[in-house]
């Protein structure tokens, strides 16, 4: 965060006139073509700890189909500034005797952001497939929640996934 007030303010109560100054100089930025500060700004924005809330799937027409992971999908999304981490699953307890096998899905690495794409060149994962890089489409909804679809294959599916998070973190 920018600090135009010459001042810290506490974690969680952030100064609004901070706030649109530093919205202020990102748009200035943008206009000069300082690209590259921009896109510093706009990774900090992924930065933190967030919680998986939504796991969805679409079959080829666009119709919604059931969720590989499961009807209470369990998650998080882990952001550092150099490094990602995601973790994905079935979250249910227990298993309806008819119930197909659980996915899960968990991978990290170092990553790159361009606003709306984060590119993942994964260095450790749970499954042998998963040592790819992996590529998302982010798009950022609020401060707090973001919407990802997966532009690399993943869960056997090279397509029609969608996974929201939100910041709590």
């Amino acid at each position: 965060m920018l600090d135009f007030c010459g001042y810290r303010e506490a974690a969680r109560f952030a100064c609004l006139r901070c706030e649109l100054l530093a919205l202020s100089f990102i748009a200035l930025l943008a206009q000069n073509g300082e690209t590259s500060t921009v896109r510093y700004i706009a990774m900090q924005n992924l930065v933190g700890v967030w919680k998986l809330v939504e796991a969805r799937a679409f079959d080829d027409d666009g119709h919604e189909v059931p969720s590989p992971m499961g009807p209470e999908r369990m998650g998080g999304l882990f952001v550092e500034a150099e490094r990602i981490m995601v973790i994905a699953g079935d979250g249910r307890t227990i298993l309806p005797p008819d119930a197909p096998k659980r996915a899960f899905v968990a991978y990290s690495g170092p990553y790159t952001l361009d606003g709306t794409r984060y590119v993942c060149h994964v260095d450790s994962g749970s499954s042998p497939e998963m040592f790819i890089d992996q590529i998302r489409h982010v798009r950022f909804e609020s401060p707090t929640r973001i919407v990802v679809h997966p532009l690399s294959r993943l869960l056997d599916r090279a397509a029609g996934l969608e996974f929201v998070f939100e910041r709590v973190g």
